[in-house]
């Protein structure tokens, strides 16, 4: 009983670091240059690749090359444009972002997310955003979902002007998810159109965080892991 004990301890030390509840900083303008990315993210300093898996884009903007959604930038005067067209597969499109290894072997803990949208005519609404956010961890190929994240904040009734979108995305534990060496975004259709041109046009995937650290046991858990081996060392010389 004693051992078992212990390590229910351990295990609930253990999955203290899991990310609590996510917490929303959202902001829209009728302005498309009104949001700007950061150029010290992760995406700009620790990318090793940002690829489209699934899904299409609009090429006529910008060439529709993944990449422009990572040069801190975020595209004034252009994105990448998803269309809801009728006769449009561009939903839902996959984009991951994997992170450089070779120095910081643990991977990464993610604090914010920050994706930016908007364009300068055709309709408001342009500037909506949906999509699934995914992660994975050093070690682990299968991604965990942390749900569907949605901020539409234009509707058919705010017409063809310009606008612009931040869906930002932080965690009240202060870390989102540890460990992580990929992100991936799965873009999906809003359902919110107006105007000549119907989908979104993302300009920036911000992912800030640092490089995890090997975590070092607390004195308690220490103790206790010193406290479980003697008992298992006193039951076997009885």
């Amino acid at each position: 009983m004693k051992k078992t004990f212990a390590l229910g301890l351990l295990t609930l030390a253990s999955s203290a670091s899991l990310h609590a509840a996510l917490v929303y900083n959202n902001n829209s303008s009728t302005s498309e240059g009104t949001f700007v990315a950061s150029n010290t993210d992760l995406a700009q300093t620790q990318l090793t690749s940002i690829a489209r898996t699934s899904g299409s884009v609009f090429a006529g903007i910008n060439g529709g090359n993944p990449n422009q959604l990572v040069n801190g930038s975020a595209l004034t005067g252009g994105g990448l444009f998803h269309s809801s067209g009728t006769n449009d597969t561009h939903f839902p499109a996959t984009y991951t972002l994997e992170f450089d290894l070779s120095i910081n072997t643990l991977g990464y803990d993610i604090t914010t997310i920050n994706t930016i949208a908007g364009w300068n005519e055709n309709g408001r609404t342009l500037a909506n955003q949906q999509y699934e956010l995914q992660y994975s961890v050093v070690g682990d190929a299968a991604f965990q979902s942390l749900g569907v994240q949605s901020f539409t904040p234009f509707s058919g009734a705010d017409g063809n002007g310009a606008s612009a979108s931040l869906l930002s995305i932080t965690d009240d534990s202060g870390t989102i998810a540890q460990g992580v060496d990929a992100i991936r975004f799965i873009v999906q259709d809003h359902g919110q159109h107006t105007g000549t041109a119907q989908g979104t046009v993302f300009k920036e995937f911000d992912v800030i965080g640092a490089a995890t650290v090997a975590s070092v046991p607390e004195p308690s858990t220490t103790a206790l892991i010193g406290i479980g081996g003697l008992s298992l060392i006193l039951r076997r010389r009885r």
